[in-house]
């Protein structure tokens, strides 16, 4: 997952790659082709307000297609589809800001419902969710979002 603030100037460096490997945030605003990143397709969802949103990259060889009927306006997800010879994978790549008032917990419950029903496949959930649990992380604090994100993965048997 990619939320860049100084992807341009990095990517003119050409260190692009070795030096993000985590999250990052995009100022101002940034053309797609200010992010392409060789052997890469990527998608992107920015928030409509100041700040935020969600990218996600990928191998340009995968078949991936988007899933917009899974996302709201009011969460910071991109649903995919991404289809390999052997099995098709539901994906979502996921930010959920701290301090946020929504519960992204009950965006994820909805989708799920909504995959269980159209497709018979793996899913995968992956994100920057700002949750601290004890049972999720090495985190020894527990906030809001921790509690709920646990018991999102209990009641659905998720594993990592």
């Amino acid at each position: 997952m990619l939320n860049t603030k100084t992807i341009k100037k990095q990517r003119r460096n050409g260190n692009l790659l070795e030096r993000n490997k985590n999250a990052k945030v995009i100022e101002g605003d940034v053309s797609d082709q200010a992010l392409l990143i060789p052997g890469y397709s990527f998608l992107r969802r920015d928030r409509r307000t100041h700040g935020g949103g969600v990218a996600l990259y990928y191998r340009s060889s995968l078949r991936l297609r988007r899933l917009t009927s899974l996302e709201t306006q009011d969460h910071e997800v991109i649903w995919f589809q991404a289809s390999t010879r052997e099995h098709d994978t539901i994906g979502c790549a996921a930010y959920w800001p701290s301090g946020s008032d929504l519960d992204i917990t009950q965006h994820l419950q909805h989708a799920l419902d909504e995959v269980s029903i159209e497709f018979n496949t793996i899913v995968l959930l992956a994100g920057d969710l700002n949750a601290h649990h004890p049972d999720l992380s090495e985190s020894i604090s527990t906030n809001t979002a921790g509690r709920l994100l646990q018991r999102f993965a209990t009641v659905n048997a998720l594993t990592q």
